[in-house]
């Protein structure tokens, strides 16, 4: 099942500042979700707010917009990831 993949302002700019193999490591995943509806390593964190996991700690937060739509909300790391799912958390519910 393939899916479509929508973005918020919020998320464009953040993906906007990262480095281009950073980028294209994202791209893959999105493409993989895109294409083949597999999401990789993911955590639903609640009311239909979910991350998408990397290896190396970037976190994508993105909910389901539609039955094979999701839209991409925020982006960061590990690091700072409780103030990252918190500002998600705004976003997803203004």
């Amino acid at each position: 099942m393939a899916f479509e993949i929508r973005t918020l302002v919020e998320y464009e700019v953040w993906y906007k500042n990262l480095d281009y193999l950073v980028r294209a490591q994202i791209e893959k995943r999105l493409s993989s979700i895109k294409n083949e509806g597999h999401f990789g390593k993911t955590r639903h964190l609640e009311a239909g707010l979910c991350e998408i996991k990397f290896n190396n700690g970037l976190r994508i937060y993105f909910y389901r917009s539609g039955q094979n739509e999701i839209t991409l909300v925020l982006g960061g790391t590990k690091h700072g990831q409780n103030k990252d799912i918190e500002k998600a958390k705004k976003i997803f519910y203004r």
